[in-house]
């Protein structure tokens, strides 16, 4: 199959091209990033004519400091184009977003594979790649800020140790970054408008997210970056919540769920 692209580089628009191989896509990935330079952006999507396997490719360059380097490969032809396309532009904004946000002294190279052998859960993140389920792409085709909370793994760049002790902190910080960066968290029914009676702020996910959120709301922004640099840093315990917000956790914690009790919600 002769290489074909459909969209010009310098539009700065996603590009779709088939390519006899492997190493012919990434060439011409190349040749289409160094022609799209001046247009500040550009991005890629081949498709691989022996396996049928895709290989969607974003890079930016600017003539800012920050110069974010975002590489998706789809390993399963059955994956929507669509779902493609939008892990790809929803990687063009939080990535930048994320880390500004959190951790501006991160690295911005980040590698996506949608893998159909990857079983162990929605997705995973660690070393500078997000691992997202081909199964799971395939079930929610309109889960694209599925992404936006592995970025936000890669961008806290926390210890194995706070991961096991603060868990329920890592992924609430995941998710509170998923409700604030996430670009269409409506389309598959992603919300933490609602409080679950009975939840815990050790529940981690979106049931500690809302109450991050409560805790901007209440005293203000600025908390959740201030929680997340404990963590990273190793400093945190729960004192940090008698030091931050003027109240100990499970003070706070009852003061929220009467709050939503009383109508409360995220904005």
């Amino acid at each position: 199959m002769l290489p074909r692209v459909l969209i010009s580089p310098k539009s700065g628009s996603l590009l779709v091209a088939c390519a006899p191989d492997a190493t012919s896509v990434h060439a011409q990935f190349d040749r289409l990033v160094e022609a799209g330079a001046e247009t500040g952006s550009v991005a890629a999507c081949f498709i691989e004519a022996r396996t049928g396997s895709i290989d969607a490719r974003w890079a930016m360059r600017s003539r800012g400091p920050r110069r974010p380097d975002v590489a998706v490969r789809v390993l399963d032809p059955k994956v929507p184009a669509a779902t493609v396309n939008g892990y790809l532009d929803t990687l063009t904004h939080v990535v930048p977003a994320i880390t500004d946000f959190f951790n501006p002294a991160t690295a911005t190279r980040i590698r996506l594979v949608v893998d159909p052998g990857y079983t162990d859960g929605p997705a995973a993140a660690g070393g500078g790649v997000i691992t997202v389920s081909a199964a799971y792409a395939r079930a929610h085709p309109r889960d694209l800020d599925i992404v936006t909370h592995e970025v936000t793994h890669i961008v806290q760049a926390y210890s194995s140790e706070t991961y096991a002790h603060w868990w329920h902190w890592v992924e609430g910080v995941a998710d509170y970054a998923r409700y604030r960066f996430g670009r269409d968290n409506a389309a598959c029914g992603w919300s933490i408008a609602r409080h679950e009676r009975g939840s815990t702020r050790t529940d981690g996910y979106r049931a500690t997210a809302r109450f991050l959120a409560w805790t901007v709301d209440a005293g203000g922004d600025g908390v959740v970056q201030d929680l997340d640099a404990a963590l990273r840093n190793g400093t945190y315990s729960d004192e940090f919540w008698t030091a931050r917000a003027g109240d100990d956790i499970a003070a706070l914690w009852s003061t929220y769920v009467r709050a939503s009790a009383e109508g409360w919600q995220p904005v």
